[in-house]
């Protein structure tokens, strides 16, 4: 007989099943529900016993059924043990050959290494030896190459020095003989150009221009040429002296420039520009004249500009002039002005070349687009003082007068195999 608290699940569920209470749960629940039952049965739960006959015969059946496992988990053990004995000593036993395997052939490959390092050291020692010996053969080579340019380098100094010293005393010689030869050339000759006197009347740009071609040609130095210079001033101008330091009027420099602020043509620029804008032909004045004139007043009004700029502001300045002049003329008189830089060389150039023309009268064409009018020179003829050639003016056949200029040429064409109307309308 089992206590209430000795019963197992088993038990408790077969009372509780007895009086059809609940059985799920676990030992505890099913012990405190079955206690309940009995308390209520008004059964001491301490008290309680059940029959466990049947249970003893499954105990006994259990315990001799585990003896025999037990029994049987022995008998196994005892065997893993011996068999995990075994195979450890046979592990060990391999263990131990790999090891002595391991050993045996660490040997060898170590006295193989032993071997090779031995052999390779002897061969490094070897071909070290015979680079030495090659290294000791090459310096002595080096030292006598060293040795016999140094030799060949002292005999070239030596040789150098000499014909420096006779270099140097040949030019000395020759200095002597050109001081010497100097003095009669300059003064016993009587080739001394004098220079003029200036006096502010004339143009200062002008008389510099003239006293440094003088200058140049005596073979003045800078003392010389502001002793020249100081004696040329005349009048007022020698009143520049007066504004130089005593210690600077021997410096041609110093005496160019208070010249050039004096009465240089640097502030006369606008003068000179009013005047171009104003020029116009004179009573008698001849066309080559006018351009003459209106050429040089372009370079004082841009003497810093590059000359294609002041042949174009020459040719619109002659352009303008010529046609005012023209329109005052016959409308019938029949002439081609050719503006062309250096036109003189094109005319002289062999074979024909195309050179921009307009009529009197016509609209000249602006600068990006193509002239409408092309002259074809092809040769150009002399005959006495004239110069001529055979043309064409849009294809008609005629010959030209060519009136060279200062720095423009005219042709003027003489006659026409055809007649050329020529419209009426004023040049811009």
């Amino acid at each position: 007989m089992s206590k209430l608290c000795g019963l197992n699940v088993v038990q408790l569920r077969e009372e509780l099943q007895k009086r059809s209470l609940v059985t799920s749960g676990n030992k505890e629940v099913l012990v405190a529900r079955l206690r309940e039952a009995l308390i209520d049965e008004d059964k001491n739960p301490d008290e309680f016993k059940v029959d466990d006959a049947g249970e003893d015969n499954k105990i006994s059946t259990g315990t001799f059924t585990n003896a025999k496992m037990m029994e049987l988990l022995l008998s196994m053990s005892t065997e893993i043990k011996q068999q995990i004995k075994e195979q450890s000593e046979r592990q060990t036993e391999e263990l131990k050959q790999i090891k002595e395997q391991s050993e045996r052939q660490s040997e060898r490959q170590t006295e193989e290494l032993k071997q090779q390092i031995k052999e390779q050291s002897e061969r490094q020692t070897e071909e070290l030896k015979q680079i030495k010996d090659q290294l000791k053969h090459v310096k002595l080579e080096v030292a006598e190459q060293i040795e016999e340019q140094s030799t060949r380098i002292e005999m070239i100094e030596q040789k150098l020095d000499r014909q420096t010293v006779e270099v140097d005393h040949k030019i000395d010689k020759l200095k002597q003989e050109l001081e010497q030869s100097k003095i009669p050339l300059d003064h016993a000759s009587g080739r001394t150009l004098k220079v003029p006197a200036f006096d502010g009347e004339m143009s200062w740009n002008v008389y510099k221009t003239q006293f440094e071609a003088a200058a140049t040609s005596n073979c003045w130095n800078g003392k010389e040429r502001a002793t020249a210079l100081i004696l040329a001033l005349r009048g007022s101008t020698a009143e520049v002296l007066q504004t130089i330091p005593a210690e600077n009027h021997f410096n041609y420099e110093v005496l160019v420039s208070a010249l050039d602020l004096r009465y240089g043509e640097e502030h006369m620029k606008q003068i000179y520009r009013s005047q171009l804008r104003n020029r116009t032909q004179r009573s008698g004045e001849s066309i080559q004249q006018l351009a003459q004139d209106i050429e040089r007043l372009t370079l004082l009004s841009y003497p810093t500009s590059d000359p294609e700029h002041r042949d174009e502001t020459v040719l619109d300045t002659m352009t303008l002039r010529t046609v005012s002049l023209l329109n005052r003329q016959s409308k019938h008189q029949k002439v081609t002005y050719v503006y062309a830089k250096y036109t003189k060389n094109a005319l002289a150039r062999r074979g024909g070349k195309p050179i921009g023309a307009n009529f009197v009268g016509q609209r000249l064409a602006s600068r990006i687009d193509a002239p409408s009018t092309v002259i074809n020179v092809s040769r150009l003829h002399r005959n006495r003082n004239d110069l001529w050639l055979n043309g064409k003016v849009d294809q008609r056949e005629c010959v030209i007068t060519v009136e060279t200029g200062a720095t423009k040429s005219i042709l003027s064409l003489n006659g026409f195999t055809v007649n050329i109307k020529v419209r009426e309308s004023r040049l811009e």
